[in-house]
């Protein structure tokens, strides 16, 4: 639905300050439990989700384009002689 890691789903699900809603186990009991959630919750777990903002990486790509220089090309790093 969204490309997040697994890991990163089940640190939302077990940190209650997240507000990601429980999962549903489909074979209570058993040694490997499998768990889904409820498309609906999903949905309105993101739509409460705020909108905009800046994007994490987006900087990061600057900073690079800038390290790089007008031409897009890395810069050359001389060894001291």
């Amino acid at each position: 639905m969204f490309g997040v890691a697994p890991r990163t789903i089940m640190v939302w699900a077990n940190d209650p300050k997240s507000g990601f809603p429980e999962p549903l186990n489909l074979n209570p009991g058993r040694d490997r439990s499998v768990i889904a959630w409820r498309q609906s919750e999903i949905m309105a777990w993101l739509d409460s989700r705020p909108r905009g903002g800046k994007r994490p990486h987006a900087n990061m790509f600057a900073m690079r384009q800038r390290a790089r220089g007008n031409d897009g090309q890395r810069p050359m790093i001389r060894r001291p002689e």
